[in-house]
């Protein structure tokens, strides 16, 4: 699928998960509808992903980084810094699993995590809270113009057999976002 090896492995990852979820839902006779997968994603995932999208070029809707729910997918943990998850699995006697990626630094995000995000600690030491505001902030304006563009793709357009038509007068109206 032209994939890189992350890209790849967390495709699937999830179709795995999703895999599993639906036999667990079988299994239990649950509508697999109502069914979730929850990942350990942390506040510090949510900024590395941030960073990596800036460095190499973003919209709106990339700013607010990992989403806090996709489909069937929820991420609980993105307000919880890793730090103190792992803290908190040790003191429970409960172990993890490291991907050995994540110490390789000529992959981005093992670069961000390494590199830039000691950098932007040193500058702000309350770096995480700030970008955790800032994403979620700009999640919130991403949504807001979502709506605001299907309304005006609705109202600015024309519907027939096999084709959409915008009026494009009406669409110069429009500011860029």
């Amino acid at each position: 699928e032209s994939l890189n090896l992350e890209d790849a492995g967390r495709t699937l990852r999830y179709r795995f998960a999703h895999e599993a979820l639906d036999a667990w839902c079988a299994e239990l006779g649950v509508d697999p509808s109502l069914g979730r997968v929850a990942t350990a994603h942390t506040v510090d995932d949510r900024i590395e992903t941030l960073l990596a999208r800036l460095a190499s070029g973003c919209g709106t809707g990339a700013l607010s980084s990992i989403s806090r729910a996709r489909g069937r997918i929820v991420r609980p943990l993105l307000d919880c810094e890793r730090a103190a998850l792992r803290e908190w699995l040790e003191s429970s006697g409960e172990s993890w699993r490291e991907d050995p990626t994540n110490a390789d630094t000529s992959r981005a995000r093992a670069l961000v995590r390494a590199e830039l995000l000691p950098v932007f600690e040193r500058l702000n030491p309350a770096f995480r809270a700030a970008m955790s505001r800032t994403m979620d902030l700009a999640g919130d304006d991403d949504r807001v113009l979502s709506r605001l563009a299907s309304g005006f793709a609705r109202d600015f357009a024309t519907v027939s057999t096999g084709e959409v038509r915008f009026e494009r007068e009406w669409m110069r109206t429009l500011d860029r976002a």
